[in-house]
């Protein structure tokens, strides 16, 4: 389980993630200048696994689920900004011994902005960038668990961390306006003390 934050780290996270958000609203004014700003907008939602570094488990799985949807603009090719909200589920992470059983499941939700280079081949557009924002964990109770059970076995209540995702998306399109996307990312939690990477597979799709 997550350590337990200092309330004014939690406010540094949040201070972090507000100044990213203007920060994205701003960039594609300041780089056109005076000019007119057209915005591109694109749409994509995915799902897929990730294998939950933070899965203790010992069933010897660490594979999760991960579902989400990200926003794109694009105030100039190759450029995009991005933000994503997604959520991952890591089913039996708890522990076995003798004496009892504890079973749970790792939960997490996340929001982030980032940054992304897209280069075009042919049809085939390829997108290289980084993610970065906080993230929210909790260790849920799952099925049945042997007594005793104590409450610290298990977080219901959500603790954050922050975020850092790099990764790179392979996009085909189908028509002008949708397309298909495979992306691997590689997700780092706590990464400002220490890391732990759990990278990620997921398919999508593109509407613009």
């Amino acid at each position: 389980m997550l350590r337990e934050r200092h309330p004014s780290v939690e406010k540094t996270m949040l201070r972090a993630l507000a100044g990213a958000l203007t920060a994205l609203v701003a960039a594609p004014v300041l780089l056109a200048g005076q000019e007119p700003v057209r915005w591109p907008v694109v749409v994509e939602s995915f799902a897929g696994v990730i294998n939950d570094a933070y899965d203790v488990g010992d069933d010897g799985s660490t594979l999760g689920g991960l579902v989400g949807a990200r926003v794109s603009l694009r105030p100039t090719a190759p450029l995009r900004f991005t933000l994503t909200a997604s959520y991952g589920r890591t089913s039996d992470v708890g522990y076995h011994s003798p004496a009892r059983t504890v079973a749970g499941r790792n939960e997490w939700v996340l929001s982030t902005v980032g940054v992304e280079h897209e280069l075009q081949r042919g049809p085939v557009r390829i997108g290289v960038g980084v993610d970065l924002g906080a993230a929210w964990r909790r260790i849920a109770p799952q099925g049945r668990v042997s007594d005793p059970v104590e409450a610290s076995d298990f977080g219901n209540d959500w603790s954050p961390t922050e975020a850092l995702i790099p990764g790179i998306a392979v996009r085909y399109p189908f028509s002008r306006r949708l397309a298909a996307s495979l992306a691997g990312r590689l997700h780092l939690y706590h990464f400002l003390e220490n890391a732990r990477a759990s990278p990620a597979l997921t398919f999508g799709l593109v509407v613009r």
